[in-house]
């Protein structure tokens, strides 16, 4: 299978506004998190670095990698995610195993952060990576 970081992350974002606006907000932080981990992995392709290697840890893709990446490409500076502080709570807090937890384990508040941080690490990324024919569009 050929994957398709920018469509999926699109799929989250869509899929992740849809639950806010039904108050699903357990779901909408599960999916905020892949909004981020699949951008991030986008700007890890456009540096040359084979993104599928980081899983699911998205600390060591902004960190160690990001660094990397940078370093090694310096035209992906471009793709640097937001400096905020929603950027930084979910950079800090999100997990995979989210899913698994009860109802009611995220607050609206916290979700609706998280969903902020995704759209603008997705706008950094994968629309930037898009606007500049590096990535195809969803």
């Amino acid at each position: 299978m050929n994957e398709c970081f920018s469509a999926a992350a699109a799929k989250h974002l869509d899929d992740g506004d849809l639950l806010s606006q039904r108050q699903r907000w357990d779901n909408t932080a599960y999916l905020a998190g892949y909004v981020v981990e699949c951008s991030l992995k986008c700007v890890l392709g456009a540096a040359g670095l084979p993104p599928v290697r980081f899983g699911h840890d998205i600390k060591s893709m902004t960190y160690r990698a990001l660094s990397l990446g940078l370093l090694l490409s310096p035209a992906a500076c471009r793709y640097t995610p937001p400096g905020t502080p929603e950027f930084a709570d979910i950079m800090a807090n999100w997990v995979p195993d989210l899913r698994y937890g009860p109802a009611g384990s995220v607050t609206a508040t916290q979700a609706s952060a998280w969903l902020r941080a995704a759209h603008g690490v997705y706008q950094e990324t994968v629309v930037a990576a898009i606007l500049d024919g590096l990535e195809d569009k969803p």
